[in-house]
């Protein structure tokens, strides 16, 4: 199978989970034309005694008891089949750095949990992210004690954390919001505590090189940028980058973007980064709670200053590969990439 029809497969596996989660089969039997009766078959053969607790559909709809158990075992074979391609794909990309949605392999099934690591030790109230090194030796865990921020490191092969390896924030109004972010080749993360200020910290050791401020930021996205030279952040109003040698934003672009789970992606190499828009349709009886998404694609000049190049509606494209990827009522497309030289070279032939 090549990397689109997997990728492909992957999408249509989240739009039957979405909507088996929300009870709605006649859209995709109806309007797309799936015949769902070899998932519901097989579905109910696998899950036969399985009550599927967590799975069961969501919505205002009114289900018989035979529906219901039916949908719930439907939504739960889809599920896993998604996570299973996913598992396939992130493992095919290791440039994608997303080892730690790879869960599938850490379930315990006498304790059904899926919880690959324990966490007793580190005296966390709660993990907020993790992130594995690029070879698979430490897991840089980020978690909240009480008004603070900790950065753990956990050894895999001793399957305990390194105590002599740690490091706190200062003490910040807001913890539940804070994440990381990696450079590109695993050495520093860039710690947002949620509030107002980024840490940029090594990995090997834990230290502390600089404090980025960051104010008033709504629903922020971070990414190191042109080879880790700058940060890259993003929200709801504002587009900046900051140069990590200059300690200082080089430029800056306005944006308006709806109030809606963003998620950005940037280049390692520079040039290029996107933003995109993802939401659900609140009116769940009409729309049924379909995801839709707009990709908007920014492009950076030698002198470090932002543009905006293209939007792309359902769209979205993998970080340092020269396509668009689009899907639309025909199908699936793909879209070259140009930079903004070629587009005036091509402006002037034709």
């Amino acid at each position: 199978m090549c990397s689109n029809t997997r990728i492909q497969a992957d999408t249509l596996n989240n739009v039957l989970r979405i909507q088996t989660r929300y009870a709605n089969l006649d859209t995709i039997e109806e309007d797309y034309g799936i015949n769902l009766l070899p998932l519901a078959t097989f579905a109910m053969d696998k899950y036969a005694g399985d009550p599927c607790e967590q799975f069961k559909p969501k919505g205002d709809e009114v289900l018989s008891d035979k529906d219901f158990n039916m949908i719930a075992k439907m939504h739960k074979a889809i599920s896993i089949m998604q996570w299973k391609m996913e598992g396939q794909i992130i493992k095919r990309r290791p440039e994608f750095r997303m080892e730690n949605r790879l869960l599938l392999d850490k379930i315990d099934f006498e304790k059904g949990t899926v919880e690959p690591l324990s966490f007793d030790e580190n005296e966390c109230e709660k993990i907020l992210s993790m992130s594995m090194s690029p070879d698979g030796r430490k897991i840089l865990l980020l978690g909240v004690k009480k008004d603070y921020l900790q950065l753990l490191s956990y050894d895999v092969q001793n399957q305990q954390i390194d105590a002599d390896t740690t490091w706190q924030s200062e003490p910040t109004s807001n913890p539940e919001n804070a994440f990381l972010a990696e450079n590109s080749d695993g050495s520093q993360v860039a710690v947002y505590d949620g509030n107002a200020e980024c840490y940029l910290i090594e990995t090997a050791h834990l230290k502390q090189k600089q404090v980025v401020d960051i104010e008033n930021a709504k629903n922020l996205q971070l990414s190191f940028f042109e080879n880790d030279q700058f940060l890259l952040g993003a929200d709801s109003e504002c587009i900046w980058l900051y140069d990590l040698d200059k300690h200082q934003v080089v430029s800056s672009y306005a944006v308006s973007m709806r109030s809606h789970a963003m998620q950005l992606t940037a280049d390692i190499s520079g040039s290029y980064f996107t933003l995109k828009e993802i939401w659900v349709t609140e009116n769940i009886r009409q729309d049924e709670g379909m995801s839709k998404q707009n990709c908007h694609i920014y492009f950076v000049d030698e002198s470090h200053q932002i543009y905006p190049y293209a939007d792309v509606a359902f769209g979205y494209r993998l970080p340092d590969e020269e396509m668009v990827y689009q899907f639309n009522s025909d199908g699936y497309a793909e879209h070259p990439l140009y930079t903004f030289a070629d587009l005036y070279k091509k402006a002037q032939k034709e």
